[in-house]
């Protein structure tokens, strides 16, 4: 069964929040290979240092609108400009 990245990231911040060091190992103790890696870990550990404690995914729809607004312009200025090297007939 797997779990939900929330529940570890929880996890993580009463980890955080008693100060354990030992927080991967715990994790790899309690559940096995299913925790979250290393880097993920200290991921979070610096989010809640941050003070940004909250747990959930963080809406990417802004990010993924802003990248595809580039892309457009992006090409909308290639076409742009092949079309004014385009040889005349």
């Amino acid at each position: 069964m797997e779990l939900p990245k929330e529940h570890f990231r929880h996890a993580l911040l009463l980890f955080f929040n008693q100060k354990k060091t030992e927080d991967h190992r715990i994790l790899i103790e309690t559940y096995g290979n299913v925790p979250p890696s290393i880097k993920t870990c200290e991921y979070w550990f610096r989010q809640f240092k941050s003070s940004d404690f909250n747990v959930n995914d963080k809406d990417r729809s802004r990010q993924k609108s802003l990248k595809m607004q580039i892309c457009k312009r992006y090409w909308t200025k290639i076409e742009h400009n092949s079309l004014r090297n385009l040889p005349e007939n």
